[in-house]
């Protein structure tokens, strides 16, 4: 395969040749022939260094990025792409190409490839874009936003958005982008964000603040041209809790009629406290988990009669779990009247909750038996299965298992991550725990979920004899936990056990 790639670009280039700027042609030709790999893309970074166009040629782009770049470059020469890049701001090959050099979790960007990426937003022109490129623009800072992000590296993704929305301010695209990255900047500086419940302790001149407010003055001003650009508006007025998401939810749903609105409509719902704002789907079945998340059992009890019959039982399950009848949930797994072999996923979570909070073990082992014997591999199955058993001290080899299978799919995500650290804990692997714990936090989510994990990043800093660490996170769970509808984890005798040991 790379033989063939060679051969294209060869043939690529002689054609080329009489397009002009023989000097680089001629060695960038010189550097294919090339046979140890290491030299040979050194030579081509030399060509494109002669290169005297205002976009680097595209074949030899092409041909690098055929390469396993993070094991044939050397420093020097990965920020070699870097200058390319500073030389050439507005040329997104080549900023995917530097992407691809620097594409690696455990180090942080260099502070002059951040500046690079800055410059090149700078100078980015949407004029000179089609709608293709313009996606692969947004990918691509995206992309760098989030790596910044995780390095905790936030001026640097924040000017990246100060950039773009300095020229095109009305612009609901860039105007989503910097919404979500000044949200999550925010929460993972101080866990909170406008829809967390203790946004209101943040100071009025905190920068994330100050950031969050300017933006949200400025969202009746987005130019809105399509119901794509008006589902990222609502998206972005829902994040920063926008006093007026009611009204611009109501106005571009009846522009955009056909546009997906129960996602977003049930967050202004949520936020907002008002079911009526929820915009239903054309799937009773959706509408009904909707209803239930937004606790309006009555409407949601009334769709369970145009629902297959098949799946009323498993509703009034998810309706008795969502009013705290818990009792009445394990009553009904117990009489046999469901057959848990067939079940639902909101009906699966629905009973696991059910146990956790009864503490009822058996439950819990007969549900994590049937996903072993059937191997089932839903991630939310096995995540659900292997956490509830973690938290109960139960069947650890066989939870570890579900969540590995679970991480598997999806190895960043911060829930998954949160629940290996707790298995790992159970078992008295605080070494391990710890690894992952921190990981988790690294990739978490701008929700209320992130009070448990940071509890259960505080009980495994003690057992590992970091106090002081303990300390800044318990204050942290204690800070985001909402009172109005705490966590089963986070327990009044939980907090208390743990305030004695670091006293």
């Amino acid at each position: 395969m790379k033989s063939l790639i060679l051969h294209c670009c060869l043939l690529l280039t002689i054609l080329s040749l009489s397009a002009g700027d023989p000097e680089f042609h001629g060695s960038f030709f010189a550097a294919l022939k090339e046979k140890d790999p290491v030299l040979r893309n050194s030579l081509i970074i030399d060509a494109l260094e002669m290169k005297k166009t205002a976009l680097a040629d595209r074949n030899a782009i092409e041909f690098l990025r055929q390469q396993n770049l993070k094991n044939l470059l050397s420093d020097g020469q990965k920020f070699r792409i870097i200058e390319l890049l500073e030389s050439s701001p507005g040329d997104f090959a080549l900023l995917n190409l530097a992407r691809e050099v620097f594409n690696r979790e455990e180090t942080a960007f260099p502070a002059e490839l951040s500046a690079a990426v800055i410059c090149s937003a700078e100078k980015f022109d949407i004029s000179t874009l089609s709608a293709k490129d313009k996606t692969l623009a947004l990918y691509l800072y995206k992309y760098f936003i989030t790596k910044l992000l995780n390095d905790r590296q936030f001026d640097y993704a924040l000017r990246i958005c100060d950039a773009l929305l300095k020229k095109y301010p009305d612009d609901p695209e860039f105007f989503h982008l910097a919404q979500t990255t000044t949200v999550r900047a925010c929460f993972l500086m101080h866990y909170t964000t406008p829809v967390i419940h203790n946004y209101s302790a943040l100071p009025p001149d905190n920068i994330f603040r100050k950031r969050l407010d300017k933006l949200n003055e400025s969202i009746s001003s987005l130019a809105v041209k399509n119901d794509r650009e008006a589902v990222l508006v609502i998206a972005a007025a829902n994040a920063l809790k926008f006093p007026g998401t009611p009204e611009l939810l109501k106005k571009y749903s009846a522009l955009y009629p056909d546009a997906n609105w129960s996602v977003f409509s049930f967050g202004t719902a949520m936020i907002f406290k008002d079911s009526t704002l929820y915009i239903r789907a054309r799937d009773d079945y959706y509408n009904f988990l909707m209803l239930v998340g937004l606790k309006n059992l009555r409407a949601a009890k009334k769709l369970i009669s145009k629902l297959p019959e098949k799946l009323r039982p498993e509703c009034q399950i998810t309706i008795h779990a969502a009013a705290g009848r818990h009792d009445k949930v394990l009553d009904l797994i117990k009489s046999g009247s469901i057959d848990i072999n067939h079940i639902m996923i909101a009906t699966f979570n629905a009973i696991l909750d059910s146990a956790h909070r009864a503490k009822d073990t058996n439950t819990v082992k007969t549900f994590m038996d049937m996903v072993i014997k059937k191997n089932i591999r839903d991630p939310q199955v096995c995540n659900s299965s292997g956490y509830v058993a973690a938290d109960l001290n139960i069947k650890l080899p066989e939870a570890e298992k579900l969540i590995n299978i679970a991480i598997s799919q999806l190895p960043d995500e911060p829930s998954l991550l949160d629940s290996l650290a707790w298995i790992c804990f159970r078992q008295g692997k605080f070494s391990e725990a710890e690894k992952h714990i921190m990981r988790a936090l690294k990739h978490c989510n701008a929700d209320t979920s992130i009070s448990v994990m940071l509890l259960h990043a505080a009980e495994i800093k003690i057992a590992l004899k970091k106090y002081d660490e303990a300390r800044k996170f318990l204050d942290s769970a204690k800070f985001l936990n909402d009172p109005e509808a705490p966590a089963v984890e986070f327990t009044p005798e939980t907090v208390t056990r743990l305030e004695n040991i670091l006293k």
